[in-house]
């Protein structure tokens, strides 16, 4: 019996990874014939000092090869321009290296540039097409001393970002109403 586990857990050594390694394909692909997105955002801030968690929502518009504009609209207005130069926020360039990095990693995951997640992030795969989930990694040592992890969850589309940071604090981003134009091949 113990030699049938070894042949089971050498078979799915080779077999996970190959999957993981296709649905990544497979998402990247999808995603690059999105021209543009149009959709509605919830996020939710927990903060571990806060009892309660800090809610925000908006609208994003996501235009291939220029970029994304996050306008938050409760409960105060504000807006983040990420482009693949940088980001800006109400006009005004951060100069926040987890920010900067959450940001680029925001425009891999609309555009399907999985290379540019990659240069940044250890990327693991997991589910199928109907079903799947993305857990970034990070490779910078400064990045990965905010950030422990993103978790990107979707099924047609990406329904949820989570970042967990290393205090304890973490921001779930949910999408929905999602108006997508597509390039005609």
């Amino acid at each position: 019996m113990p030699m049938l586990k070894w042949i089971i857990a050498l078979t799915l050594l080779v077999i996970l990874p190959s999957q993981a390694e296709d649905l990544s394909v497979e998402l990247s692909a999808r995603a690059s014939v999105i021209e543009s997105i149009d959709g509605v955002f919830n996020q939710q801030r927990r903060i571990t000092a806060l009892p309660l968690p800090l809610n925000s929502s908006g609208r994003f518009h996501y235009k291939k090869n220029e970029g994304i504009r996050w306008q938050t609209l409760l409960p105060v207005k504000s807006s983040l321009t990420i482009t693949p130069k940088g980001l800006s926020m109400d006009g005004n360039n951060p100069q926040n290296l987890g920010a900067a990095q959450f940001a680029q990693a925001l425009l891999g995951i609309f555009s399907g540039e999985f290379n540019r997640l990659q240069e940044q992030f250890n990327i693991i795969a997991s589910g199928d097409s109907e079903h799947w989930q993305l857990t970034l990694l990070p490779k910078n040592k400064l990045v990965a001393a905010r950030i422990t992890e993103i978790r990107i969850s979707g099924a047609e589309m990406t329904e949820s970002i989570e970042v967990h940071e290393t205090n304890g604090d973490n921001l779930l981003i949910s999408f929905s109403g999602e108006s997508i134009r597509t390039v005609v091949p």
